[in-house]
């Protein structure tokens, strides 16, 4: 485990992010938590209310695109730990809104980046480890066996364009790195898959799903519990890393396993994602293979193919 415990979480009210800070502030009291969020689209301060006055959390709300703040920020506190899950999300305003897209996925990265390089340079031989969620955009789909860490990257278009950006901007300026790809994100916290699968459940006799893209489900709170692993364990073996949980499925099965949980009788009916097209193209396959995490997998063997 690290020694000072200073940890800085950018974007730390957002979609895994709350589940990260929750986790930290609750179990670890020596750990100091520094949430940075701008509070814009998924960042909501009322996923976090329940650990608001926690004497070991503090929320800063600002813009990792200001650099001026990030800077003064780091030459305040010395971080041993940056957990970087501020980003742009929403795939369809990757095309409609591509400059945000860019300040967020892209330069507010690089403002990390060369604080956190300031930083190192002012400590001596100080590495500041950072962790960086990506995505399985970055490959285009055509594939069908699971993806590696090992297999070139194929962009499918902006969305992946600006992540893969992100990643190599932290490879070429932070050695203490952790890049992990993941897939197909849910919680109970934002507006996601499952969110809106039951609303629209509740609203509608019948509702259409796509059965022709394939992919891993990652929970949130899994992911939050390997992130934090992360943080704590004392190892140089930096690198991408895919994460999700294990198996495989469709929206289509995803949408049924949902429903059957939570005893809705609306009627699905599978259809071909270009029966419901939308604005950003989607991977056929994204299934991500998860050989380097190793044992820390949890099942969503429940979810029907």
């Amino acid at each position: 485990m690290i020694d000072c415990q200073n940890i800085r979480i950018t974007g730390g009210d957002g979609f895994i992010d709350s589940d990260v800070v929750r986790r930290f502030v609750n179990r670890y009291a020596d750990y100091h938590i520094f949430n940075l969020d701008a509070l814009t689209y998924a960042g909501n301060l009322g996923n976090l209310k329940d650990v608001k006055n926690a004497p070991n959390y503090i929320f800063l709300k600002d813009d990792i695109t200001d650099d001026s703040f990030i800077n003064e920020v780091f030459q305040e506190h010395r971080f041993d730990g940056i957990i970087h899950l501020a980003a742009e999300s929403h795939v369809d305003r990757s095309i409609t809104d591509t400059l945000i897209f860019v300040r967020t996925n892209i330069i507010g990265t690089v403002n990390l980046l060369n604080a956190s390089r300031n930083l190192a340079r002012a400590c001596g031989n100080y590495d500041v480890k950072l962790i960086h969620v990506s995505t399985d955009f970055v490959f285009d789909g055509e594939k069908q066996i699971p993806y590696t860490e090992q297999d070139e990257t194929n962009l499918l278009g902006v969305y992946g364009q600006r992540k893969l950006a992100g990643e190599k901007a932290i490879m070429e300026r932070l050695k203490a790195n952790f890049i992990l790809r993941t897939s197909w994100l849910y919680s109970e916290y934002v507006q996601n898959f499952v969110k809106t699968i039951l609303s629209l459940g509740q609203e509608k006799r019948e509702l259409r799903v796509v059965n022709n893209q394939i992919g891993t489900l990652a929970n949130a709170h899994d992911l939050a519990r390997f992130i934090i692993a992360l943080i704590n364990e004392n190892t140089d073996n930096y690198g991408s890393y895919h994460y999700s949980n294990t198996g495989q499925a469709t929206w289509y099965g995803f949408a049924l396993t949902i429903f059957g949980n939570a005893e809705i009788s609306c009627d699905l009916a599978p259809v071909k994602s270009i029966e419901k097209p939308t604005t950003a193209k989607r991977p056929r396959y994204s299934v991500l293979d998860k050989g380097r995490v190793g044992g820390l997998r949890y099942s969503n063997s429940r979810v029907k193919e």
